[in-house]
């Protein structure tokens, strides 16, 4: 195997990449093409992290602009919608990928919603920023991994 197949944490243990150096050029690719556009942002759940933390760092993003957000509590999102001039709010978080045709959702809801969320953003379509935990079980997580990996899509952890 090739230094490139690994990846190394600092002062942790060498784990195989999984993908390919193909598959990692084709990746980057794909990532060169959306590079010149600015990335469309829908916002799953507007609780406090949300307001405080996510909004106003994507605010600051000349790259990528929140087009949408969405909560099941939607005077809420109506309100945090008003604060940062977002001009759409969802109640369905899929009914808004779907119609917005969003480049990446970011994920700011309970704890333990977020595999499942992440897996229909993935299956939509979308790249995906998740507020950790990544899962609250390790199978929840293993099964999140295996579809990460069987997507072209990226999924990060914040």
């Amino acid at each position: 195997m090739k230094r490139s197949d690994f990846f190394q944490f600092t002062n942790g243990p060498k784990i195989p990449l999984p993908f390919s150096d193909k598959e990692y050029e084709n990746r980057l690719k794909s990532l060169r093409r959306i590079m010149g556009k600015v990335l469309k942002v829908g916002l799953i759940g507007v609780g406090s992290i949300a307001s405080r933390r996510h909004l106003p760092a994507w605010g600051k993003e000349r790259r990528a602009a929140v087009v949408s957000i969405s909560d099941v509590d939607t005077q809420r999102a109506k309100r945090v919608a008003a604060q940062f001039g977002i001009k759409r709010v969802y109640e369905d978080y899929r009914e808004m990928i779907a119609k917005e045709e969003l480049d990446i959702c970011d994920i700011c809801t309970r704890s333990g919603t977020h595999v499942s969320v992440a897996k229909i953003c993935l299956d939509l379509g979308a790249h995906v920023i998740s507020e950790k935990p990544m899962a609250m079980t390790y199978e929840s997580g293993r099964e999140l991994f295996e579809v990460i990996q069987s997507c072209p899509k990226r999924y990060t952890v914040v």
